[in-house]
This record gives C-alpha cells, sequence and structure tokens, in this order.
C-alpha cells in the first residue's frame, strides 16, 4: 500500500490559505487560531462504514486524506468544502440531472478515446473527457461556483488509485489527475498562484503608502493581457487561419496605450494620494473611451474599432480591479 504524507501537506496548505485576507474573513475565529482548516481524523470505524455503504474499497490516497482529517474547510477558490464520511456518496445519487445534461447531448457523437480521455498533462482538453464515466464517478465535495471534485473509478492506475477530476460547467469539462492526491497537489498550487497573484493589486485598509510600491504590478498585469492577445493572434496565424486580426491589433493597441499611459502617471514620482486620483481618473477616461467607441449590437464589426473598444473595456477592468474599485 502506498503511504502519503497528508499532515504535513494539508498544515503547510491550512497555513497558506489563512494567510489570504479574503479567505480568512470567511472563517471563524476559533479556526482561525487553531491554524487548522481540518476536523478531526475519521476513525477506522467511519471509513469501513463508507466502504460498506459504497460497495467499494477506496482508493489509498483519498482513505488515508480521511484518515487525517474526516473532511476539509477549503480548498482554494472555487470549493468550500470537501465532505466527510458520512456526506460522500455517488454522484448519481443527487446529481442525475446535472449528469444528463452532458450526457444526453453527447448522444451519437464519435467516442473521446482512451487516449485524449488520459491526457493529464497541463494543456489537456477539458472538454475531451468520457461523458460516460459520470455515472460512476464519486462526489467528495459540496457544489462550489457550479464545480465539484470527482473520484472515478472507471480508471485506476496499478497501484488502485481512482482518477480524480476537477468538474466544473464553466470549463466547461473535467480536469483531469492520476490521483486525489495529485488532483490536491494541484488545486494547492493553484490558490497559491491566485492568492499571489491578488497581493499584487492596492488594498485600501493597508494604507495609501502601499499603493506606489505595487504599481508595476499594475503595468504587468496590461502587459501580459496584451501579450495574451498577441500570442494567441501569433498562434492563430501560424496555422494559417487568421481570424478577427484587424479586432485583436486593436485590444493590443488599446491595452499598450493603457501601459504608456500607466508609465507616464508613475514616473511624475506622485504623492500617494494624487497617485490613487490620477489612477481613478485613468479608469474613468478609459471607460469613456470605451464606451465612445462601442456600436450598438446589430452594428457591431469586428474591425480595429471594435478591438480598441474591448482593449480599452479590458484595460479599464484591469485597473479598477488593481485598484480595488468597484467595476461598472
Amino acid at each position: 500500500m502506498a503511504t502519503f504524507d497528508w499532515r504535513p501537506f494539508l498544515e503547510q496548505y491550512s497555513r497558506e490559505l489563512l494567510a489570504d485576507r479574503q479567505l480568512r474573513q470567511q472563517i471563524t475565529e476559533p479556526v482561525a487560531r487553531s491554524g487548522w482548516m481540518g476536523f478531526e481524523p475519521a476513525t477506522e470505524t467511519q471509513l469501513t462504514e463508507l466502504e460498506t455503504r459504497l460497495g467499494v474499497e477506496l482508493p489509498d490516497s483519498y482513505r488515508q486524506f480521511l484518515a487525517a482529517t474526516n473532511g476539509w474547510r477549503q480548498s482554494g477558490g472555487f470549493i468550500d468544502a470537501l465532505w466527510p464520511c458520512a456526506q460522500v456518496d455517488w454522484f448519481r445519487a443527487n446529481h442525475q440531472d446535472w449528469i444528463d445534461a452532458y450526457v444526453l447531448p453527447s448522444q451519437g457523437e464519435p467516442p473521446i478515446s482512451l487516449d485524449e480521455h488520459c491526457d493529464y498533462g497541463p494543456e489537456q482538453d477539458c472538454c475531451k473527457f468520457r461523458v460516460e464515466y459520470l455515472q460512476a464517478t464519486l462526489l467528495i465535495s459540496e457544489v462550489g461556483d457550479s464545480a465539484v471534485y470527482l473520484l472515478n473509478p472507471e480508471i485506476k492506475t496499478a497501484s488502485g488509485e481512482w482518477e480524480a477530476w476537477f468538474f466544473a460547467n464553466w470549463l466547461p469539462g473535467a480536469r483531469r489527475y492520476h490521483s486525489f492526491w495529485d488532483l490536491m497537489q494541484a488545486e494547492r498550487q493553484s490558490f497559491v498562484e491566485l492568492r499571489d497573484h491578488d497581493e499584487l493589486r492596492y488594498f485600501p485598509d493597508d494604507g495609501l503608502e502601499t499603493l506606489p510600491p505595487k504599481l508595476p504590478g499594475l503595468i504587468q498585469e496590461l502587459m501580459d493581457k496584451a501579450r495574451e492577445h498577441g500570442t494567441g493572434q501569433q498562434e492563430r496565424l501560424s496555422r494559417g487561419q487568421p481570424q478577427l486580426e484587424d479586432y485583436t491589433d486593436g485590444i493590443i493597441a488599446a491595452l499598450e496605450s493603457a501601459v504608456v499611459a500607466v508609465k507616464e502617471i508613475a514616473a511624475q514620482d506622485l504623492p500617494p494620494s494624487a497617485l490613487l486620483d490620477r489612477l481613478t481618473g485613468l479608469a474613468a477616461g478609459l471607460e469613456r473611451q470605451w464606451k465612445a467607441d462601442c456600436r450598438p449590437l446589430d452594428t457591431f464589426q469586428h474591425d480595429e474599432r471594435g478591438g480598441q473598444a474591448e482593449g480599452n473595456r479590458e484595460a479599464t477592468a484591469i485597473v479598477r480591479w488593481f485598484l480595488n474599485q468597484p467595476q461598472n
């Protein structure tokens, strides 16, 4: 039997979760003081009762997880709780309508190959999974943001690990992993990356003096968004499939203009209060440009002007995200 070192992993994960300012506001003070996002371990009796109720032997990584903590309070930005033994059940038991929404439309279509389904790389296509496996999956979490964690006994490793899924309507589909252990490793990494990214922005409660040092994060965010559009454009062109490139050119140009505007503001070395006013004004100006370039849907064309409007809309959203200001 493989051994999974859950306790130190979960202790570190707890510290990382509790370091997130937004998540900490959702946690009770006793939990925050304890530094532990889990619960008491499941007993052997509870684990045996669960396996008897389900009629299966649980994979080692998941069984040992429950033996370390009978449930989990939060695993990141999308799933708020992993179920304790008493609540774990087959996905079909309470969500047959969700399964049918995927299975019924796929009837009559060519099946997904096993190689496509068992692609566990970072570039896997979440849409290319065998929907027929949904009927057999085990639901181990609550439904959070139209997303769940599932274990799939139809695909097992040589050591008996069940395939694990992050399944969400908005993917849409299943991000698949060799095991529950691999799923949780990936979820922790994703959470830390999202938390660190969120810390790039300005939080008013931290004080105005924290704004100037964070300005490079805003510039980088705008540059990354422009680069993202540019990469997509180059990929399309390399495949000989140009599509709406004038529109993309407009988006990139608007974002690059926003980068120049922020750099000009940064170069003025303004006091923090004046810097905040200038950035707020920049967001308002970008919004005016976006709305001025917008046209009614029945006359909208994906040309450079339309791209400029979209680029200014994206830049407005990024500046307001950075300033922690409401989006219009």
